[in-house]
């Protein structure tokens, strides 16, 4: 299963973005201090529930990612002892019977002239 590119990337951006917008706001001001400590806090929060939301994704994918290659790998080598097997017969089965049509010469046939 692969997720296409433009996904992830949407579900960064959504991921990084998508906090409400009163986290951008501040309460009114009392000093002119409180608005640049409040909107650096509020932007420190989001920014850090943000940032664990999506090393939660990347975390998550990485393991869909490697089940989905483990899956692959088991497929393939299950192929592969079956084609040797079938090797191994066939390789069996043409030692034990004698060749029924020997091949013969037919280019120095004789002709009369």
């Amino acid at each position: 299963m692969k997720i296409p590119t433009t996904t992830i990337a949407l579900l960064a951006c959504h991921a990084l973005f998508s906090s409400p917008a009163s986290s951008f706001t501040t309460p009114p001001p009392t000093t002119p201090g409180a608005v640049q400590r409040g909107v650096v806090i509020s932007l420190r929060q989001s920014s850090s529930s943000n940032a664990e939301k999506l090393a939660e994704y990347f975390a998550k994918s990485h393991e869909a990612k490697l089940e989905a290659i483990r899956a692959v790998e088991e497929k393939k080598n299950a192929e592969i002892r079956e084609l040797k097997r079938q090797i191994e017969e066939l390789t069996r089965q043409k030692a034990s019977t004698p060749s029924a049509n020997p091949v013969t010469d037919t280019s120095s046939s004789s002709s009369s002239s």
